[in-house]
């Protein structure tokens, strides 16, 4: 197989070093394929950028990615439509009317509930739960990051321990297909032995 050697680690150290200086995600992971793809081209950057652009592409149109896309760019359309109509809003206020209002504490409580309750797909929980919880996170001077770590330490876990969704049909689709009699109590009778989602879980109610 060739390799490039140690110039491999350059387009991630790069990629790395201009997302903490600019804080822009897609210069840094445009910059990161535009330079591993110079490498592979013998450091030539036309025909890096040629390469970075068609596999880009052909990332962009694969079946499988472009309903991802899709269906991230629907969520993201009824998101906008409920902060536009105050849905958001409104949600941040009855929250703040709540006895005792809502310090750091509850909040980060509140952001786990509310991931829990968005249980159907690990995507829309995330960027939906993010959305309502941002504000009140920003009121009780919650960092961006800590609510990050929060939501994201619920989303996916829960989705291993609440089957009722696409994750636990996939799960009960490769068991069936190893030819597993009963696939749907085998995957009931293995959440408790599902140690890492129960720690997640159990370190971000903590």
């Amino acid at each position: 197989m060739e390799t490039v050697g140690w110039t491999s680690i350059l387009p991630p150290i790069l990629a790395i070093g201009l997302a903490l200086k600019t804080r822009d995600v897609f210069v840094s992971l445009s910059t990161f394929i535009w330079l591993g793809w110079t490498i592979l081209s013998g450091w030539n950057p036309a025909a890096g950028l040629v390469a970075g652009v068609s596999t880009l592409f052909a990332a962009v149109t694969e079946p499988g990615n472009a309903k991802t896309l899709a269906f991230s760019a629907l969520i993201g359309g009824i998101i906008t439509l409920t902060q536009a109509s105050g849905g958001v809003h409104g949600f941040v206020q009855w929250a703040e009317s709540r006895r005792g209002g809502m310090n750091r504490r509850r909040v980060n409580l509140a952001a786990v509930a509310v991931s829990m309750v968005l249980f159907i797909e690990s995507n829309f929980g995330l960027l939906v739960s993010g959305s309502v919880m941002r504000p009140l996170a920003d009121r009780a001077e919650v960092s961006r990051e800590k609510l990050a770590y929060l939501l994201d330490s619920t989303c996916a876990p829960k989705q291993l321990l609440i089957p009722i969704n696409a994750w636990g049909a996939y799960v009960v689709a490769l068991l069936a297909a190893e030819g597993l009699p009963r696939a749907n109590a085998v995957l009931v009778t293995s959440l408790p032995l599902n140690f890492y989602a129960i720690v997640a879980l159990v370190l971000a109610a903590g």
